[in-house]
Order: C-alpha cells, then sequence, then structure tokens
C-alpha cells in the first residue's frame, strides 16, 4: 500500500479514508477497470441492430487489445475466485451477449438461445485470449498486429461454425 500511495502522491490514511481499506482499493480498481472496457463498447453494442456479428466481434477484440492492463486485471481476478471481476464484467458481458444475439440473427426460440449462448461461449473465449495476448504473443512469437489478425481469424472460425 505505501508503495501504491507514493506514486499516487498521497498518504497511506487517504485509503482508509476514501476507500474503507486496501480490499476496497482494490474492488474500486476491478470496477474500474471494467468500466473502462465497457466505455469502448457503448458504440457497437448501443448500435448492435445495425452491426453485424463480426464488426460487433472486431470491436471486442480491439478493445481488449487496447485496454491491456484493465484485462489482465479482471483476468487475475478471475483466476483467484474472482467474485469482485464477475461483480464488475457483468454488465458489460450481458450486453456483449444480447448484441451478438441482436447480429446474429438466432431468433428466441430455444435452439436459436442454445446456438447463442454457444456462440457467446466460443467468442468469450477469444476475447479471453485476447485479454491474455502478452502471454500467448510471446510463445506464438507474434507482434500486436499479428495477434489481432490471428484473433480475428479464430473469430471467424468461431462465427462460421455457429453459422454452419
Amino acid at each position: 500500500m505505501r508503495d501504491i500511495c507514493d506514486v499516487a502522491g498521497t498518504n497511506p490514511a487517504a485509503v482508509s479514508y476514501h476507500f474503507g481499506g486496501k480490499r476496497q482499493l482494490y474492488r474500486a480498481c476491478l470496477r474500474l477497470s471494467a468500466e473502462r472496457l465497457a466505455a469502448r463498447d457503448e458504440t457497437v453494442l448501443g448500435r448492435s441492430r445495425d452491426a453485424s456479428l463480426a464488426a460487433v466481434m472486431r470491436q471486442l477484440l480491439h478493445r481488449l487489445l487496447e485496454e491491456p492492463a484493465s484485462g489482465r486485471l479482471l483476468l487475475r481476478d478471475l483466476a483467484d475466485g474472482g467474485s469482485v471481476a464477475v461483480e464488475a464484467l457483468a454488465p458489460t458481458l450481458r450486453r456483449a451477449r444480447a448484441a451478438l444475439r441482436s447480429a446474429s440473427g438466432l431468433g428466441d426460440t430455444p435452439e436459436g438461445e442454445a446456438e447463442g449462448r454457444l456462440l457467446f461461449v466460443e467468442l468469450a473465449g477469444t476475447l479471453l485470449a485476447a485479454a491474455a495476448w502478452p502471454a500467448i504473443g510471446a510463445v506464438l512469437e507474434m507482434d500486436a498486429r499479428e495477434g489481432g489478425e490471428l484473433l480475428t481469424q479464430l473469430a471467424q472460425k468461431a462465427l462460421a461454425v455457429s453459422n454452419a
């Protein structure tokens, strides 16, 4: 906490005063990370009826690649059990799911719901890969541009399978 306060140029007592302690500061950081990611999705997800499924996916992938620290922080919390990350991410993921459902045109039938769930999980895996890109890119020896192309191909493959 002392190191964080030194970087922020504040007194460690300010953490307790403003946040209620170290754990609450951590929760606030996770919420801010989720809000940063969510802020970038409002334009595409808000227009999801006008956007193609590929456009929605491309925007979501680019958002994670542009906010790598936010994605990694949230992934770290998810790996540790993630109740705070789940709470912070749920609204954004619900909007993303609604946008994907609208753009895919799967409909409200039980079959459409099942297809939509499968598509969401397949594409969520691609998004998680984008958030973990620093590690994956290092293993594959690819830069961010090549990684973006690979992730787009992965999303297109998931979309092609779901449309078949």
